[in-house]
């Protein structure tokens, strides 16, 4: 059997490089062998990354593997090379000797013979012997011809891997370029969205202006009319107090004769102006109904138009993935670098001319009324939920209806009457048209709701159980202010419509009043939060919230309130109605 050592010898085991035996070997792609501090330190001083040997170029530096079996060997020819030196060093000679533990992967494990053919039957590596016994009938080759056709099929392969990655180079940089183009069109779309949207609030600027002067010359049209009116009204009503001054001292005279002489005159009707169809606030009305009405008709289509926008936005960018990354270690060849002209900035930076504040700023006089802040409506419905869960069973309290109005046997509905009912004397009981509920709350948190639909003149929500119940409308500016001051400061926390011969208004009594711009409710929802100090109006059909109060001091009982009008002549009813929650 030959000797290992007449097998192997130190020259096949040495890097080109350092020309010494092997230190911890690794392989290039191309096949290869170099001591790893040598080949890397190889590449560390040359710009183009290429093999020492046969000078193949790498795109990108290629990850060194350590070749194991190369090591095992070279580490034991360092070995053999120390105890020879040692035993020089002693004047011993050194005799032949065979190659002690060589590895199984160098040697054959069977015959203890070199490995230098290549069974492709059963894909490995064989010595001569094995091809005379187990590998007699097998396809057999000499290790050189299949590592041949192995480094062919790793050329092929590394062919591969080197077109996949000029493909994704390519790739990213369409990426890059598409971005920079779309980042591109994004500004011009910034900038024509700015013109489009600063014209429009112009142009509602001078249509507000515009609606505003109209409004303004209206009224005051309507205050010289309703002026004539108040001042004929006064003469009228001084000349039916007079003689009404005069009927009672007739009626309280003793002298037969002036009576039946006066009686005469005095009882013919007095000639006064018929003030039933007098009415001056019909046409300015009128204007605010069509307007109210454009505005919903206008908010509306923005709302369906932005949600149909948001819809088309969301399904074109479910097509991009969150993130788009290139990996840190794909270096981009210099034929394939973007050009300094398409370099895309970090942040896109919009001229100051062109960026959008943060809040569109508008005059307070030319302020968007509320009903056009979408956002905030859409929210509402799982409030107003929320709100109904603190329903209470509200019913009327017939000891504080005033004698014009008209009580349901359930006690659920309220109206104004044709006659004056006889109610005995209570000083719970209302002058003007209001009733209490029959039920006080002192603590916790309550909801219910009525319908107003039909009417034209009410007031709802709380007052406190200490209100003043007694004011009378025989003062002529009390007449015509509706009587009760239903502020907070005077106990009552309520919004609603008010109807008289000036206009109809819709505000939330507070001092001073507040006009509500919102679509007029069909049934209203009052929640109150006792401890919070919180009294809120909702609109349940829109599910709209209407107007808060809010950081009020409760220390007594609040009961709910109702208020029929003093203007309002029809027979439609307010209607406690049962809770009904929202989905």
């Amino acid at each position: 059997m030959a000797s290992s050592s007449s097998l192997l010898s130190e020259d096949q085991f040495q890097c080109s490089i350092c020309r010494d035996v092997f230190t911890e070997p690794v392989s290039t792609p191309c096949g290869h062998n170099f001591c790893k501090a040598c080949i890397s330190g190889y590449w560390d001083t040359t710009s183009l990354c290429q093999c020492p040997m046969c000078k193949h170029s790498f795109y990108i530096r290629p990850e060194l593997k350590t070749n194991t079996t190369l090591r095992d060997v070279a580490d034991h020819f360092k070995r053999k090379r120390v105890r020879d030196e040692s035993l020089h060093r002693a004047g011993k000679g050194v005799c032949d000797v065979y190659m002690e533990n060589l590895e199984d992967r160098i040697m054959c494990k069977k015959h203890n013979t070199l490995l230098e053919l290549f069974c492709r039957t059963d894909q490995m590596c064989v010595c001569q012997f094995c091809t005379e016994t187990d590998h007699k009938t097998h396809h057999i080759v000499p290790l050189e011809e299949e590592c041949g056709e192995r480094k062919a099929q790793l050329g092929k392969t590394e062919a591969q891997v080197q077109q996949m990655i000029q493909e994704r180079m390519q790739k990213g940089w369409e990426i890059k370029h598409s971005v920079e183009l779309s980042k591109r069109d994004a500004e011009r779309e910034i900038t024509d969205s700015l013109q489009v949207f600063t014209d429009l609030v112009r142009s509602i600027e001078r249509s507000q202006a515009e609606l505003i002067e109209l409004v303004e010359e209206k009224q005051k049209a309507a205050e010289r009319q309703a002026e004539g009116f108040i001042k004929e009204l006064e003469q009228e009503i001084n000349e039916l107090l007079r003689r009404s001054t005069e009927l009672k001292q007739l009626s309280h005279t003793e002298d037969h004769l002036h009576l039946l002489q006066s009686s005469p005159s005095l009882c013919t009707p007095p000639n006064a102006k018929n003030w039933s169809e007098i009415s001056i606030h019909t046409e300015l009305m009128n204007v605010m109904r069509v307007l109210r009405s454009s505005v919903s008709e206008l908010e509306e289509k923005t709302r369906k138009a932005f949600s149909e926008l948001m819809e088309k936005c969301n399904k074109a960018m479910e097509k991009f993935p969150d993130k788009l990354k290139i990996p840190d270690n794909l270096k981009i060849p210099d034929k394939l670098k973007i050009p300094d002209n398409l370099k895309i900035p970090d942040k896109l930076k919009i001229p100051d001319k062109l960026k959008i504040p943060d809040k569109l700023k508008i005059p307070d006089k030319l302020k968007i009324p509320d009903k056009l802040k979408i956002p905030d409506k859409l929210k509402i419905p799982d409030k107003l939920k929320r709100m109904q869960q603190y329903a209470v069973d509200v019913t009327l309290d017939p000891d504080t209806a005033n004698p014009f109005l008209g009580l349901s046997a359930d006690r659920k509905q309220v109206s104004i009457g044709q006659t004056w009912n006889v109610r005995p004397d209570n000083p719970k009981r209302f002058v003007s048209r209001c009733i209490l509920g029959k039920e006080g709350f002192s603590s916790g948190r309550f909801y219910y709701e009525v319908q107003v639909k039909g009417r034209n003149c009410w007031e709802l929500g709380v007052a406190r159980e200490s209100i003043n119940r007694s004011i009378e409308r025989t003062d002529l500016e009390v007449f015509l202010n509706s009587g009760l001051p239903l502020t907070p400061e005077g106990g009552f926390w309520t919004v609603g419509q008010k109807y008289n011969i000036y206009e109809s208004t819709y505000e939330a009594n507070t001092s001073p009043s507040v006009i509500l711009t919102l679509k007029m409710p069909q049934k209203v929802g009052v929640f109150v939060d006792y401890e919070e100090g919180q009294v809120s109006f909702y609109n349940v059909e829109t599910k709209v919230h209407i107007f808060s109060f809010t950081g009020c001091n409760f220390t007594e009982k609040l009961y709910p309130f109702f208020d029929c009008g003093f203007y309002d002549n029809n027979n439609q009813a307010l209607i406690i109605c049962p809770v009904s929650h929202t989905d």
